[in-house]
């Protein structure tokens, strides 16, 4: 879960933004709230399941886990025309977990429980076009991602699965989205962010 898909605000209404008029002058905050949903990829995380005893996963088995959507919120300060740093907060996002592997030669998929994240991200954004309608942009960041709330249920723990633990982790955050203004004081916002 060291990688993953964010799409973030999508179709975000409710920018509120500190000038009379939407624009992206020197000194502007803009705040955007939305639903955000996190698709977690990856190479997945193996683990070794030997020890289960009779219809435990094989060695090499790995972690995987569900998309989830939440609420996204985003700050963005405008200290440029063109240039802007955004931070992207969010309440919890929680995820299905599962173990994937084969037992014998049958491939399995089992649900061990669920995980929560937070993706906190600040990145430069440049603007290509601040002063069009709908006004374009790109970011390049830094993220810190931190799991919490493992929990196994207890079908996993029948088999002996106690307990797993997801290792918080920092890397770079790319993004592209737009802003469409839609009135004074008001945007509507498409955010895709690879983290």
């Amino acid at each position: 879960m060291k990688r993953k898909w964010t799409l973030a605000a999508s179709l975000v209404a409710a920018a509120m933004v500190t000038t009379s008029a939407w624009a992206n002058e020197p000194g502007t905050w803009v705040l955007k709230a939305g639903p955000g949903t996190v698709m977690p990829t990856g190479d997945g995380l193996f683990v070794d399941t030997s020890d289960l005893g009779e219809g435990g996963i094989v060695t090499n088995s790995y972690i995987e886990a569900d998309d989830a959507t939440g609420l996204v919120i985003n700050a963005t300060y405008f200290f440029e025309k063109h240039w802007a740093v955004d931070i992207l907060g969010a309440w919890p996002f929680e995820h299905d977990a599962y173990i994937s592997g084969d037992v014998g030669f049958q491939p399995v998929k089992v649900n061990i429980g669920t995980v929560s994240h937070l993706p906190p991200t600040v990145s430069l954004q440049y603007h290509l076009a601040p002063d069009a309608v709908i006004q374009p942009y790109v970011g390049l960041g830094a993220n810190y991602t931190t799991f919490f709330s493992e929990s196994v249920n207890s079908t996993a723990q029948e088999v002996g699965f106690v307990s797993f633990e997801l290792a918080d982790s920092w890397g770079f955050g790319f993004q592209l989205g737009a802003n469409m203004d839609v009135g004074e004081k008001w945007l509507v916002n498409l955010d895709a962010r690879y983290i």
